[in-house]
């Protein structure tokens, strides 16, 4: 019966929330028990517990007041008197019932904690969260991630586990969109056909040109997403991360264009003319760095998974940025 309670209390809660997570197993002492009184209670609590790593201090009416880790309260053994308020820490890393498991995750990880409390609104203490349910949360938060990176909705079972037609529609649902992106490529190419047919030349650069902006994009917006889901930065650090990524895009984009150079001397009529392609492979790198982190940071800022700005989706989008700059650079040296 007490099995059944934990169960429905667990189901009220939000999947993907502490509540849901937590296990009510846990120990839990008044603050008036002496250290005697401490280890006789948790001799008899030991076998129901799932961890006794931290013992946690409650008073009357089960609000949370501090904690004691088993260390501690083993190592005063010689002082059996010494009451619980003595001994515990009041500074406790809690966490609330409707709190995100992504947001647990991060705070296990950052005070390094092997079992975070949960509590209510009014600092009641619920159960607690280890240290192993964490990790789970962090290789299914790493999984989706991945998932929404190379565009496919994430997976609520396991791969095999998926009907192949919902397997079908995460999949194909990005890849329409992706589809539509890179057939705005095709006609902004279909808008300067007769253009190119003169510049023949030109034509063998585009894949080049192409895949240089939308690498470059697609690096950026990788390093971004993971550096957002493992906090080493912030949407404040935005200013940093713009002037960061410009001066990676200038010296990437002069290195590329310089070998890029080289190869346009051999194939265009004159040196002027070769240099359409150094100067449009900086242009689209810098704009495929700035880009890819940058969307990120909006998803962010929208309340948005930053991973849902795939790398295919920027590739898409400098792919048709690149053409459009490629063009224009093209007909400033060639009008």
């Amino acid at each position: 019966a007490p099995d059944r309670r934990d169960i429905r209390r667990l189901q009220t809660f939000k999947e993907g929330t502490a509540g849901a997570m937590m296990t009510t197993e846990v120990a839990c002492l008044s603050e008036s028990l002496t250290v005697r009184q401490a280890l006789d209670e948790l001799s008899r609590q030991a076998e129901r517990l799932e961890t006794i790593y931290y013992i946690y201090v409650v008073d009357g009416t089960n609000h949370l007041r501090g904690v004691v880790s088993g260390r501690l309260l083993i190592s005063s053994i010689g002082r059996p008197e010494t009451p619980l308020a003595d001994l515990m820490k009041r500074d406790v890393v809690a966490v609330n019932v409707n709190d995100d498991q992504e947001q647990v995750a991060q705070k296990v990880a950052f005070y390094n904690i092997l079992a975070v409390p949960v509590v209510d609104d009014s600092n009641h203490m619920m159960g607690i969260i280890t240290h192993d349910d964490v990790i789970d949360v962090v290789r299914e938060e790493a999984a989706e991630d991945v998932q929404r990176i190379v565009a496919v909705e994430p997976l609520s079972e396991s791969y095999l586990r998926t009907p192949i037609l919902i397997l079908s529609w995460k999949r194909g649902f990005w890849l329409m969109i992706l589809f539509f992106a890179a057939l705005s490529t095709a006609f902004a190419l279909k808008m300067y056909q007769s253009w190119l047919d003169s510049y023949a030349w030109l034509v063998l650069f585009i894949p080049l040109i192409i895949s240089s902006g939308g690498n470059s994009g697609s690096q950026s917006s990788t390093l971004i997403i993971s550096a957002l889901a493992t906090k080493d930065i912030e949407l404040s650090d935005w200013g940093v991360i713009v002037r960061r990524e410009i001066i990676m895009g200038l010296l990437l984009g002069g290195i590329m264009g310089s070998m890029g150079f080289a190869c346009a001397l051999l194939l265009a009529p004159t040196m002027t003319q070769a240099l359409i392609i150094p100067i449009t492979i900086l242009c689209v790198v810098l704009c495929g760095t700035c880009m890819g982190s940058i969307l990120p940071l909006i998803f962010k800022r929208m309340g948005l998974d930053p991973a849902m700005m795939s790398n295919q989706f920027v590739a898409g989008l400098s792919d048709l940025l690149g053409i459009l700059i490629y063009v224009n650079v093209a007909l400033l040296f060639l009008s």
